[in-house]
């Protein structure tokens, strides 16, 4: 499955005082040239924005782990070939499994951590 969207990364955070007819202050997301994605209110209603906007810039950081996630699942579930894999010994499939598995987890991680403001735990 292909998903199109504006090439990441996306940029949020950036404060603006005038959102054009809206009149409200809020959090602009950018794409990475520099396009208008979105605009979270920062108001009473929404006094999240922060967080929202974090959360939406994350977007193409978190679908690509996502993607490399099930990806890899594909190729353990292999019946011929994902225990090679796992162990680095896949004719079909290069590099080594639980590498592979580590190298996701670390870019997920990383995503949740930007989502987080920089502020995310972790057990390692």
């Amino acid at each position: 499955m292909t998903i199109t969207h504006s090439p990441a990364p996306w940029r949020g955070g950036r404060s603006s005082d005038d959102c054009g007819p809206y009149s409200a202050s809020g959090r602009l997301l950018t794409g990475n040239d520099g396009s208008l994605l979105a605009l979270v209110f920062n108001n009473a209603i929404n006094p999240q924005a922060d967080a929202d906007a974090r959360l939406i810039a994350a977007a193409p950081q978190l679908l690509a782990a996502v993607q490399a996630l099930i990806a890899w699942c594909e190729k353990i579930n292999d019946a011929e070939d994902g225990d090679d894999y796992l162990n680095g010994d896949s004719a079909k499939y290069p590099g080594n499994g639980w590498d592979d598995l580590d190298d996701i987890l670390e870019a997920a991680d990383a995503a949740l951590a930007s989502i987080d403001g920089g502020d995310r735990e972790t057990d390692s």
